[in-house]
């Protein structure tokens, strides 16, 4: 007789356990965004007539905050002093709605660089690639 409460509650608590893993994870899901970054690995030439490279930023959907973006990994710490904000918007993606740049010092060596265009609403962030060359003197051709 004391056998049957005993499996009776081994069973209850097995079968909340079964559940337990999935509700918790449900609660601790992020929003999906209702935006995305659309990725054309852009490319930027920097030499001693240009300077900063500037990149295109193309998004696409809805976001109903301001997006920052921020570059990373290029050399001598290269950054966009302007801080640059997307305003809340909508975009199919096919236009550009902003642009970040690099500005990078005149002792930047000579060379191919990748780097990452991070942008966040301040929940999400996506990012994208960036190729960045440093060329000598006038040796853009633009």
């Amino acid at each position: 007789m004391t056998r049957a409460p005993i499996r009776t509650g081994l069973v209850l608590a097995a079968l909340l356990a079964s559940f337990w893993p999935a509700a918790a994870a449900s609660a601790h899901t992020t929003r999906r965004a209702s935006w995305h970054v659309i990725d054309h690995h852009e490319r930027a030439c920097v030499d001693d007539n240009v300077n900063p490279a500037l990149f295109p930023v193309y998004i696409a959907g809805t976001w109903s905050h301001a997006l920052r973006l921020r570059v990373v990994g290029l050399p001598n710490n290269a950054d966009d002093a302007r801080n640059p904000v997307i305003a809340a918007g909508s975009s199919n993606g096919r236009a550009p709605v902003g642009d970040a740049r690099a500005l990078l010092r005149a002792d930047t060596p000579t060379g191919t660089y990748e780097g990452r265009l991070v942008i966040t609403d301040g929940t999400i962030s996506e990012h994208m690639s960036l190729e960045l060359r440093v060329k000598g003197p006038g040796r853009c051709g633009y």
